[in-house]
């Protein structure tokens, strides 16, 4: 009987038709719990805003200040890795312009000194044949290891040419301190560049260079000299 009673009520709430006032209520729960989450949601993030000490608009104004400066900080990183790459190549288009300085004044130095020579050799006319040393220059290329040119020079009438050895000696600071290179041969008619080279014992202390021309043939002669030992830089 009380079960027949339960069932007949829940018969008739199904089966009762759905109204406006019913719907308009049920709405306005949705409404209210929606309304509920919002503002909710709004005081929490406001709260943990507050508990940090920033505002919704100072955060967001704090993100745009962070993008701004990330964008100026990559402008900086780029504009520094321009500024290496003109640096590099203003260091090496200076030690370019160094280096064809320095052949310049080389080239310069060798046109005088071959000027000096012909105008020497043309002023000599009418003189006997003579042999001659004009100057040496020394250059270190390694530890102890030097390379030397010697300037020759013959004045003859007959144009005929000259040869022989040149031999070159470095005398040291301390007596009986002798380095012999190995003898270079010559051939030329007016003048000629012979050039060697030698190695220095560790700790030796060069005091002069002397040069021994072995004159080869009919007029076989023998000319020495003695240069101050002095390295190019």
């Amino acid at each position: 009987m009380w079960h027949s009673g339960r069932r007949q009520k829940l018969k008739n709430y199904m089966g009762t038709p759905i109204t406006a006032n019913r719907v308009a209520w049920s709405l306005t729960a949705i409404l209210g719990l929606g309304l509920s989450a919002g503002v909710a949601f709004y005081f929490g993030y406001d709260y943990g805003l507050q508990s940090v000490g920033a505002s919704a608009g100072e955060v967001k104004q704090l993100r745009l200040s962070t993008q701004q400066q990330q964008k100026e900080l990559l402008q900086l990183k780029n504009d520094l890795v321009s500024l290496k790459q003109d640096r590099d190549i203003a260091i090496q288009t200076a030690k370019k312009l160094q280096e064809d300085n320095k052949n310049q004044l080389a080239s310069v130095a060798d046109m005088q000194e071959q000027i000096m020579l012909f105008q020497r050799l043309l002023g000599a006319k009418g003189s006997t044949n003579t042999l001659s040393i004009e100057n040496v220059t020394i250059k270190k290329i390694a530890d102890n290891q030097f390379q030397y040119r010697l300037l020759l020079t013959q004045v003859t009438n007959n144009q005929t040419d000259i040869s022989g050895k040149a031999t070159v000696r470095i005398l040291g600071m301390t007596k009986n301190q002798v380095i012999t290179a190995v003898p270079v041969d010559f051939r030329f008619q007016y003048f000629k560049s012979v050039t060697g080279s030698m190695t220095l014992p560790v700790g030796f202390q060069a005091d002069s260079i002397e040069i021994t021309l072995q004159v080869l043939g009919k007029k076989a002669t023998k000319i020495e000299k003695r240069f101050k030992w002095e390295v190019a830089t």
